[in-house]
């Protein structure tokens, strides 16, 4: 689990388990539907986050967002308040 809470991004009153986070990434990677990023891009923008004090879990307090799913995405980013964290990765 996440730190035992509940997902800020949708609401859901379930706790997050690295599970479902895994079986998230499995979709992602496993469809021709998602627009992935690189190796090396999804690191990159996973140690940004990981340096960020928003980073709790595996969970951005700035947005709600599980970061693992969300910087595997070609089409999303970072939601800082001070600006995308992931082009300073």
């Amino acid at each position: 689990m996440i730190d035992d809470e509940n997902c800020k991004g949708c609401g859901d009153s379930k706790p997050v388990t690295e599970e479902a986070i895994q079986r998230m990434i499995d979709r992602i990677e496993g469809s021709p539907l998602f627009l992935r990023v690189n190796d090396a891009t999804y690191e990159q923008r996973l140690e940004a986050c990981r340096a960020c004090p928003g980073y709790v879990g595996k969970e951005c307090t700035m947005c709600g967002c599980i970061m693992e799913i969300m910087a595997k995405l070609q089409n999303t980013r970072c939601l800082h308040p001070d600006g995308s964290q992931w082009e300073t990765a």
